[in-house]
């Protein structure tokens, strides 16, 4: 369940952009209030259970690459020892954030409607420590203004805690808790806003 955080954040970052190179357009920041990278988790195969990171911040700029940051701190299971478990145990070591990286054609985000919506095809990649993982999914874009983009999983997103290179610290996990199992594949959903920077 806090591998699964890890997860999440990963898909987090991954929803940023869609992989299609482009000319110059505007700039976008991440408006961090109004985002959300969520996961699940499942313990004991049956009990499942919702998380998410709390801070996250990011940028697409002129040239179409985007990055998105996680603060890995800023994990919130709900339960304040768990959540400080995940801190000590598998992000330690680690680095602040996850990141995540892609490029979208500028063109995609400014030239949709406002008030249409348009699925694209995501590709990126998620940077945990020394650790990378490509991410392809599809996501959900929605014009919310002339200023204004939102793109949310239009599928979930599932990461695994050995490709990321945190299968010790769900071992952990597991240890401290005294469960005889932690899934360590887990779905991830996305919600970004972007906001035109001025």
């Amino acid at each position: 369940m806090k591998f699964l955080k890890l997860i999440s954040l990963g898909a987090v970052a991954l929803l940023a952009v869609n992989a299609h190179a482009g000319g110059h357009g505007p700039s976008w920041n991440l408006v961090g209030a109004e985002s959300k990278v969520a996961f699940g988790s499942v313990k004991l195969d049956a009990v499942g259970e919702s998380h998410r990171f709390n801070a996250l911040s990011g940028t697409v700029n002129d040239y179409g690459v985007a990055m998105i940051e996680i603060d890995l701190a800023s994990v919130d299971t709900g339960i304040e020892i768990r959540d400080t478990r995940m801190k000590r145990h598998v992000f330690e070591g680690i680095g602040p954030a996850a990141a995540l990286t892609a490029t979208i054609d500028p063109k995609t985000m400014i030239d949709l409607a406002p008030g249409t919506t348009s699925v694209i095809d995501v590709a990126g990649k998620l940077s945990l420590g020394e650790k990378t993982v490509d991410i392809n999914t599809k996501m959900f874009m929605a014009k919310l203004s002339d200023n204004r983009v939102m793109v949310t999983t239009d599928e979930m997103v599932m990461v695994g805690a050995e490709a990321l290179g945190i299968t010790s610290g769900v071992d952990k996990l597991m240890e401290l808790a005294k469960l005889p199992s932690i899934g360590r594949v887990v779905p991830v959903t996305l919600r970004f806003v972007f906001e035109l920077a001025e």
